[in-house]
């Protein structure tokens, strides 16, 4: 019902232009099929603090919990 849809929402967040940057080269590198790039790009967006999820629309950047 609606409250499954209001607690299943996502808040959409607007990135960080260095941030931005990072998930085109990224996306790019997998176009490429160049793993190695797009491994090293996925670690540096993690480090920042932001999860990287692959789904087959594209990909999806969240910030990551603080634990």
């Amino acid at each position: 019902g609606l409250e499954q849809d209001i607690l299943g929402a996502r808040k959409e967040i607007s990135l960080p232009a260095d941030i931005a940057a990072l998930v085109a080269g990224r996306d790019a590198a997998r176009a490429a099929k160049n793993w190695a790039e797009s491994d090293r790009l996925r670690k540096l967006l993690e480090e920042q603090g932001f999860k990287v999820v692959d789904t087959p629309q594209g990909t999806r950047v969240e910030k990551s919990r603080a634990v």
